[in-house]
């Protein structure tokens, strides 16, 4: 993620000197959504979602852990199928640091959920759970455990809007009392 971000700094530094040259504009936007969707599918997502959160409203929040997030794991497991030395086999460690994370992922994110009274805190962590059972889904290596990981991850971005648009609803609506 870090290489494609800086790849694309240095597009963007470059394209002045070219300006006719689009290709450059492509590249970059390429590169640029290639990194962020990378560091958005990183496993210590709970580190930097939470203050993020603060500065977000509850729908926007909704929208990162429900479409974008799910978008980077798919260029994840994209890039993971690409690189042979990534795919799953004896010599890789990868199918066990999906499951290690994922089964990190899901208690840590109940806990933190547990004790959050902050709306946009409550929705990130909140999807943490189901992230990690959607990756220990993705490390048994089988079609029924990538299947349940894709329904876990379809299930949480219909569950998180649905959060999201009634915690919205409830803190601002005129009649908060009910």
């Amino acid at each position: 993620a870090t290489a494609s971000l800086l790849l694309a700094s240095h597009i963007i530094d470059v394209y002045p000197f070219t300006p006719e040259n689009l290709d450059l504009v492509r590249s970059a936007v390429i590169f640029l959504a290639l990194g962020l969707g990378l560091l958005l599918a990183v496993a210590p997502f709970h580190i930097w979602l939470g203050p993020l959160a603060d500065e977000m409203p509850p729908l926007g929040i909704a929208f990162l852990v429900g479409v974008a997030q799910p978008v980077g794991l798919w260029i994840v497991f994209e890039r993971m199928s690409r690189l042979l030395w990534l795919t799953p086999s004896d010599k890789s460690p990868l199918l066990t640091i999906l499951l290690v994370g994922g089964a990190l992922t899901a208690p840590v994110g109940a806990l933190l959920a547990l004790t959050e009274q902050r709306d946009g805190r409550f929705i990130a962590y909140l999807a943490l759970v189901a992230l990690g059972t959607a990756l220990m889904g993705f490390s048994l290596e089988t079609r029924i455990g990538v299947m349940g990981g894709m329904l876990a991850l379809l299930n949480r971005a219909l569950g998180v809007a649905l959060i999201a648009g009634g915690l919205s609803f409830a803190r601002h609506h005129f009649e908060r009392r009910w």
